[in-house]
C-alpha cells in the first residue's frame, strides 16, 4: 500500500504544478489530444485554447522576490478557477504562462467571452502585506475543430500571445497564420542575439549632447547598434523588442555599459580637465527591474577608471509613470554609487511631480515633443520656459531632445537653456566621427 501511494504521488507530480496545484503543461496537452483524438469527444464539438501571460512578471520577481511572485501566480490561480467554467481545464504551462481548455465551444467568439471574463477578474489589484501589485495579461485564443495535433495548436495559441505581448500587452488576440511567421522571426532573432553576443558583434554609436551657448560637447549618449557578421548594421528598432521579452537586454546592457565605460575613458585626453566629459546610457524596462544592474555598472566603472560621476543612466519617464510603492532598489543603488541618473522624457510619460521630487534625479531631458513649432508658436515656447524653470528650481540638469532647425536653437538660447541635443547639432556617429567633434571649437 505504501509503494502504490508513492507510485501514485509520483504520477500526480508528473502532470501537475507544485506550486499551483494545476495541471501542468504535459497534462494539459495530453487533455487536448484526447479530445481531439476521441469520436465521442469530437462529435461534442470544437474545443479552444487560450493562453495566458501576466505581463511584466519578471519585472516584479526581480523587484518584489520570488516569494511575493509565487503568492501572486497561486492568488492567480484562483481567480481563474472562479473564471472559467467548472467543466473545463485550467493549467499553469510554466513561469508566469497559463493555459485554459474550454470544450466544447460553439466558436471563437465564445473563447473569446471567457478571456474577456478573465481579464475581469485580474483587474481588482492583489495585496501580499505592504505590497499591492497591479496585474494585466496578455492573451492569445485558437480554436478548432477535428484532425489537428495539440502540439500544433499549443503553437499557435503560444503565436497568438506573443504577438499580444509585442503590440503593447494587455490584450487578446485570436491566432492568424501570418503570426506564425513572426514567432519564427522573434526566435530566429533571439538565436543570432545569443550568438552575436559570445561573437561581441554590438558596437555603440554616439549622440552629442552640446552646450548651446558655445557650441562645445558637454557629453555623449550611447546608442546601441548591431553589426552583424554579414556586415550589416542593424538598429534597436530591428532587435530590441525580442531582447526585451527574451531577457537578453540585461547581458547586452552589461556589454553597452562596459563599451561606453571604456569609451569615455579613452576619451578623456581629448578635453580640457575643466570640460568634463560624460556618458550618457539608457536603462530598460527589464533592466530596471533586474537586482545585479548595480554591480553591472560598479564592474563597468572600475575596469575603465572612469569617475561615478561621468556617467549617466537615463530612466524613461514611462518606466515610472504607473509603478506604486517604493523607489526600484536599482535607482537607489546608482544614486548610492554617486551616479548621476536622468529623466528621458520629461513631460511626456505622465509621471506626476509630486512622484518627480521623490526620485533621485540629477538631470532630466524635456521631450522632443514640446520642441515643435515652438519659434512660432507662444504657447509651446512658454511651456518649454515653464519645464526648464521648474527643473532648475528643483537643482535639475536640463537637456533639450530633438533640437533640428537653427529657430529652435535660437529660441533655446534666448530661455537659457544650457544643453541640448538633436540633428541640427549631429546625429548619431560612430568613435571616429565623436572624437573629431572633442576636438573642434565649436562644433556647430
Amino acid at each position: 500500500t505504501e509503494r502504490q501511494l508513492v507510485e501514485q504521488q509520483l504520477i500526480h507530480n508528473a502532470f501537475h504544478d507544485g506550486l499551483t496545484g494545476l495541471p501542468n503543461r504535459l497534462s494539459m496537452l495530453d487533455r487536448m489530444e484526447t479530445l481531439l483524438s476521441n469520436q465521442r469527444f469530437r462529435q461534442q464539438g470544437p474545443l479552444a485554447l487560450i493562453l495566458l501571460g501576466l505581463d511584466r512578471f519578471r519585472m516584479l520577481n526581480d523587484c518584489l522576490g520570488h516569494r511575493i511572485g509565487d503568492l501572486l501566480l497561486q492568488a492567480v490561480t484562483r481567480r481563474l478557477e472562479r473564471a472559467v467554467p467548472a467543466a473545463d481545464t485550467v493549467a499553469r504551462c510554466g513561469g508566469d504562462v497559463f493555459g485554459v481548455i474550454l470544450h466544447p465551444v460553439e466558436a471563437v467568439a465564445a473563447a473569446t467571452e471567457v478571456a474577456e471574463s478573465i481579464r475581469t477578474a485580474l483587474d481588482d489589484p492583489f495585496t501580499f502585506g505592504d505590497h499591492t501589485v497591479h496585474c494585466t495579461a496578455s492573451m492569445g485564443v485558437v480554436a478548432c475543430g477535428n484532425e489537428r495535433d495539440a502540439n500544433e495548436l499549443f503553437r499557435e495559441a503560444e503565436a497568438a500571445l506573443y504577438e499580444a505581448k509585442r503590440t503593447g500587452r494587455d490584450r487578446l488576440l485570436v491566432f492568424e497564420s501570418s503570426m506564425l511567421d513572426r514567432a519564427w522571426h522573434a526566435f530566429t532573432v533571439e538565436n543570432d542575439l545569443r550568438r552575436a553576443l559570445k561573437d561581441h558583434e554590438f558596437r555603440l554609436h554616439y549622440q552629442p549632447i552640446g552646450a548651446l551657448t558655445d557650441g562645445r560637447v558637454a557629453g555623449f549618449e550611447a546608442l546601441l547598434r548591431w553589426q552583424r557578421a554579414s556586415g550589416d548594421l542593424v538598429l534597436p528598432e530591428g532587435f530590441l523588442q525580442v531582447a526585451e521579452d527574451t531577457g537578453l537586454i540585461v547581458p547586452i546592457g552589461r556589454e553597452v555599459l562596459r563599451l561606453a565605460c571604456d569609451q569615455l575613458a579613452g576619451w578623456s585626453a581629448l578635453v580640457d580637465a575643466a570640460d568634463r566629459l560624460f556618458m550618457s546610457v539608457n536603462l530598460s524596462a527589464r533592466q530596471l527591474g533586474h537586482p545585479g544592474l548595480v554591480a553591472d555598472v560598479t564592474d563597468a566603472i572600475e575596469s575603465s577608471g572612469i569617475s561615478p560621476a561621468d556617467l549617466m543612466i537615463e530612466i524613461s519617464e514611462g518606466l515610472l509613470s504607473d509603478r506604486e510603492g517604493p523607489i526600484p532598489a536599482v535607482i537607489v543603488g546608482l544614486h548610492d554609487l554617486g551616479v548621476p541618473l536622468c529623466l528621458d522624457s520629461f513631460g511626456a510619460g505622465g509621471l506626476s511631480l509630486a512622484e518627480l521630487h521623490r526620485y533621485p534625479f540629477t538631470a532630466v531631458k524635456i521631450d522632443r515633443s514640446f520642441l515643435a513649432g515652438i519659434a512660432d508658436d507662444l504657447e509651446r515656447w512658454r511651456m518649454v520656459d515653464g519645464l526648464n524653470a521648474l527643473a532648475v528650481h528643483l537643482g535639475l540638469q536640463v537637456i533639450l531632445e530633438g533640437i533640428e532647425e537653427r529657430d529652435q536653437l535660437r529660441r533655446l538660447v534666448e530661455l537659457g537653456c544650457s544643453l541640448g541635443q538633436g540633428r541640427l547639432l549631429s546625429g548619431p556617429v560612430d568613435d571616429t566621427g565623436a572624437e573629431r567633434m572633442l576636438l573642434v571649437h565649436p562644433v556647430w
